[in-house]
C-alpha cells in the first residue's frame, strides 16, 4: 500500500544493536508499555533493523540516551499502512529538511538556477551569505532530497560551463548548464556509481540566464 496522507520528508532505515533485538514503533513518543502484548502498551509493531520507513515529521517526546528527539514514521509494508513514532537512535535519515535549513523558502532574487527534469525532478540553485546551495525535490516520490545543502561551484572559462555539486548522506548531485544554454542533472552514489542522468526543462534563474 503507498502512503499518501502527508508531505514526506525523509527517507529513513530503522536500525538496532543487533539483527536479534527488533525496532519498536510507537503511537505516541513516550517510552512506556515496552511489551507489545502488555494491557497499557504503546507500541504498534516491532519491525526488523534495516527497514525502510518514511518520515513525516520531528518532534519531541521521552528522553533515550538524553536526546528527545522523535520522528513520526510510516511502515508500509502491513496493511494497513503503519504511522507512529521512532526515537532518533533508532533510525538512519537519508534525505531530513530541517525547518532552520536556508533552502525552504529562498527567495526568487536568490535564486541562481531552476528547472525540472524530464521524469519530475525539481531542482533549485540559490545563494545565500555569498554561499551557493541545492534543493532537490523528487516530485514522483514526494520526497526532498536536498534542502539548502551546500554545493560546490566550478566554472570552465573556455566552454561557459558551470557545475555545481551537492550531496547527502547516500548520493552526489551534479548540475551542469551552460548560461541560456542545456541544462542537466546527474545523480551518482558516494562510491561513483551512477543512479539517474538527467535532462534538465524549463531552466530560469539570474545565472542562467546572465
Amino acid at each position: 500500500m503507498t502512503f499518501t496522507g502527508g508531505k514526506v520528508i525523509a527517507i529513513g532505515k530503522l536500525k538496532s544493536p543487533s539483527a536479534a533485538i527488533k525496532v519498536k514503533i510507537r503511537q505516541t513518543p513516550k517510552r512506556v508499555g515496552d511489551s507489545i502484548n502488555s494491557p497499557n502498551s504503546n507500541i504498534l509493531a516491532e519491525v526488523v533493523s534495516g527497514t525502510q520507513v518514511k518520515v513525516l515529521e520531528k518532534g519531541t517526546g521521552d528522553a533515550v540516551s538524553g536526546s528527545t528527539t522523535w520522528y513520526k514514521v510510516v511502515y508500509e509494508a502491513p496493511q494497513p499502512d503503519i504511522v507512529g513514532w521512532v526515537h532518533s537512535s533508532v533510525i538512519d535519515l537519508s534525505s531530513v529538511v530541517n525547518p532552520t535549513d536556508p533552502g525552504n523558502n529562498p527567495p526568487e532574487k536568490d535564486t541562481l538556477l531552476r528547472f525540472k527534469t524530464n521524469t519530475g525532478m525539481e531542482v533549485r540553485i540559490f545563494t545565500k551569505g555569498g554561499q551557493s546551495y541545492m534543493n532537490v525535490f523528487n516530485k514522483p516520490k514526494n520526497v526532498t532530497e536536498l534542502s539548502g545543502a551546500l554545493a560546490v561551484r566550478e566554472r570552465d572559462t573556455t566552454t561557459r560551463r558551470i557545475t555545481y555539486r551537492a550531496n547527502n548522506k547516500q548520493y552526489t548531485y551534479t548540475v551542469v548548464f551552460i548560461p541560456s544554454g542545456d541544462v542537466s542533472l546527474t545523480i551518482r552514489e558516494l562510491d561513483g556509481d551512477l543512479v539517474a542522468s538527467e535532462r534538465g526543462v524549463g531552466p530560469t534563474g539570474n545565472e542562467w540566464a546572465a
